[in-house]
């Protein structure tokens, strides 16, 4: 789980990841540099980021209800989310 703020250390975006394999460590930060590598707007806002992490065997379902309660807790819009069940 990671969120990311902007240069006033406002948040702008909440999200998670999963490591492809057990012992990868650093799964948020190669997710993270695919957001900023994709979208101008997001490098030009995204100054710093917060991970907050999860151990590997964190079930899903406790993941998505705590991405969800970080992004209404904050503010943040759920966007991209028509996958996964609220």
């Amino acid at each position: 789980m990671y969120i990311v703020v902007n240069a006033d250390g406002m948040a702008c975006y909440a999200g998670r990841t999963r490591p492809t394999r057990p012992q990868h460590r650093g799964a948020a930060v190669a997710r993270l540099r695919r957001h900023r590598t994709g979208a101008r707007s997001k490098r030009e806002e995204w100054a710093r980021y917060w991970v907050l992490p999860l151990r590997p065997d964190t079930p899903d379902e406790f993941v998505d209800r705590l991405e969800r309660t970080v992004q209404a807790r904050l503010g943040l819009p759920r966007q991209n989310r028509r996958w996964r069940r609220s």
